[in-house]
């Protein structure tokens, strides 16, 4: 063994002894040790400086720069209500949204906040979220509503019906006409036509019709409604009345009894077979639905031929036969004669109920009342 070695044991042995003496040494006597921190001597001492003193006189730590607790004491001129604050007007919170910042897209996204102020941008106007009110109408039967015009209050707006202080009606829409709104088109002197759409349940036989063609209003009865790609209406107004290739405006349709102004007849003027001069006289016609009311009333005509026909203003949809007063060959017998309305369009005129052909001679002409479906 080295002499270093030795001094190193050496050494560590008189440690050993100096540590077992201190820890004989040192040991508090049983009970006398004080566990307790509120039983040590000294309390009172300042030995914490990072607190301050309740005195607030002592040196603080140097977290607080040297400044006692009297510093920090709140004086009373310290405002503690925000609201007493000046400056709230200040933009100092840029965290927030303002007047300035609403509309920029970097401080929210759109759809969770309203980025302007103008109500008709947003969008689902159309949706029906105020229950509250009355809905508008989309169509003319979705709710629809009485709605006035702006001017005077009394007129229905999109008419010319008014309302007076006694609570009477007045204006078009009291006539008996329904106005169309659709676009009626010129097809022929007896016919127009709606485009693009079927309606043809608007006009059953005998539907009256009003309109303006060619500078003046013309009255018509509705005779056939067919539909093919456009809703083709075929029409008659006897002689009286025929549309001309042009514009149609004020169309309008009636389903009642006698609509303003509506004709209570038409004429119509017949082509006549069995004659070298036709009879003259009147010849009327009315429709009540799909059945026609005829009126003869005829004067003179001279005969060439036993056959004595006209045509009716429609045809009709079966054979319909009436007793009539007729003259032939200049004389007016005791016996009536008889008309047959036949499905082929003419009114054919017979000497007896038997049928018996007229005479090829002389005056003849008829006279009679008579109704038949078409």
């Amino acid at each position: 063994m080295s002499n270093f070695d030795e001094t190193v044991i050496r050494r560590l042995t008189a440690l050993e002894r100096e540590v077992e003496r201190l820890r004989v040494k040192e040991r508090p006597d049983s009970g006398s040790g004080v566990t307790d921190h509120g039983a040590l001597t000294g309390l009172a001492d300042n030995d914490h400086p990072q607190y301050l003193l309740t005195t607030g006189k002592a040196a603080d730590s140097d977290k607080l720069d040297g400044k006692n607790s009297t510093y920090f004491a709140p004086a009373s001129s310290v405002v503690t209500d925000h609201g007493a604050l000046t400056g709230l007007a200040d933009d100092d919170h840029s965290q927030y949204l303002n007047n300035t910042r609403h509309d920029t897209t970097t401080r929210h996204a759109l759809g969770t906040v309203v980025p302007h102020d103008d109500h008709g941008q947003l969008t689902g106007l159309a949706d029906d979220d105020h229950t509250q009110y009355t809905k508008h109408p989309a169509t003319s039967t979705d709710n629809a509503i009485v709605r006035w015009d702006g001017t005077g209050g009394r007129t229905l707006q999109n008419s010319s019906v008014a309302i007076d202080d006694n609570g009477k009606l007045s204006g078009d829409g009291l006539d008996g006409w329904i106005y169309d709104t659709d676009t009626w088109s010129y097809v022929s002197a007896t016919s127009f036509k709606i485009a693009g759409k079927n309606v043809a349940y608007r006009f059953p036989k005998g539907t009256k019709i009003k309109l303006v063609n060619d500078g003046s209003t013309k009255y018509f009865y509705v005779v056939a409604a067919t539909f093919s790609t456009d809703t083709t209406i075929t029409i008659t107004g006897g002689s009286d009345y025929s549309l001309v290739s042009g514009t149609i405006s004020g169309q309008a349709y009636s389903y009642a009894a006698a609509p303003q102004n509506f004709p209570q007849r038409f004429n119509w003027a017949p082509s006549f077979t069995g004659f070298s001069t036709p009879p003259t006289g009147a010849h009327r016609f009315c429709f009540i639905g799909n059945l026609c009311h005829v009126f003869v009333f005829e004067s003179g005509g001279e005969s060439n031929s036993t056959a004595f026909e006209f045509t009716a203003p429609v045809t009709a949809i079966m054979n319909v036969y009436e007793p009539v007063r007729l003259c032939n060959n200049g004389s007016i017998g005791d016996n009536p004669g008889m008309a047959v309305i036949s499905t082929d369009g003419q009114i054919k005129v017979y000497l007896n109920l038997s049928g018996s052909k007229t005479t090829a001679s002389g005056t003849k002409y008829v006279q009679f009342e008579a109704a038949y479906l078409f």
